[in-house]
């Protein structure tokens, strides 16, 4: 209640914030099996997890993000990037908070697989990361096509730049290789990778979208929640919960026809109702 920050869990990236009080090998396994305090003493009024990092705003509208920076998620451009052979990898880290640059005062940070979005006091969209080479690696989720660009090319950004678009968010959720908010009128909209039907614009047609799409169901409540298997989920004024795309294999869509894992992308790709009768 007082606004302290506690971690706990794997800390092979210094996800944690804990300082020393965990070290790890990024290649072997390592955990905190109970909360720890994040360093610095600082007050956080919002916090998120993603894969490999952490971040969160604090009582003065300051983001910080820890963990890994191999893809520039941290927001700092001091810290180095690509960092990919031990022990070199641990230059990438940062197991203390570290100031999200740009200068820009948030509400809300959603950390995501490789990229991080922030909400700013204003309600204005920003998101930076995936700034990498990988050709494995679809950079889209930034929202912004200046920085997004084919695969194999260099692309991205180390510090935070606005999403496409004049609209203004209530929420904003990160994923992998995928963005979503909700506007302030209550519209649920996503960018980035498509390949799985994640935008929710009814099949995967555009394949990425460096602009925001309305995703085709009724008024939300909250931003999507993306999971890292390429699906997502909303919950409507209604309070009913909608979902789409990813592999379904365990039913996550939660509707019938939808649930069976044999229906095609296309189909997945478009929100229906979870069928809460099952």
């Amino acid at each position: 209640m007082d606004g302290a920050a506690y971690c706990w869990g794997g800390n092979g990236f210094d996800e944690l914030g804990v300082g020393g009080a965990v070290v790890c090998d990024p290649n072997l396994p390592c955990s905190a099996p109970a909360p720890l305090p994040v360093v610095g003493g600082k007050r956080f009024v919002q916090i998120s997890a993603g894969s490999n990092h952490t971040c969160g705003v604090t009582s003065d509208g300051i983001g910080y993000c820890w963990g890994d920076n191999e893809y520039g998620q941290l927001g700092d451009p001091t810290v180095p990037i690509q960092c990919r052979a031990f022990p070199d990898y641990s230059n990438c880290l940062r197991n203390t908070p570290t100031p999200v640059g740009g200068g820009l005062k948030f509400a809300q940070l959603a950390a995501g697989a490789l990229h991080t979005c922030g909400l700013t006091t204003k309600g204005k969209a920003y998101c930076w990361g995936l700034a990498t080479g990988d050709f494995a690696v679809g950079a889209f989720a930034l929202g912004n096509a200046a920085y997004s660009g084919l695969l194999g090319t260099e692309r991205g950004s180390r510090l935070p730049v606005p999403v496409a678009g004049e609209l203004t968010f209530r929420e904003i959720t990160a994923g992998e290789r995928v963005s979503c908010g909700l506007t302030t009128t209550g519209e649920p909209v996503c960018w980035g990778a498509n390949n799985w039907g994640q935008m929710g614009v009814g099949g995967i047609d555009p394949d990425f979208t460096t602009t925001p799409l309305a995703a085709h169901m009724p008024t939300a409540q909250h931003a999507p929640a993306i999971g890292e298997d390429y699906h997502a989920c909303a919950l409507t004024t209604t309070g009913r919960v909608w979902c789409w795309g990813g592999l379904n294999f365990f039913g996550e869509i939660g509707s019938e026809p939808l649930s069976q894992p044999q229906v095609s992308i296309e189909l997945r790709g478009l929100p229906t109702p979870v069928d809460a009768s099952r």
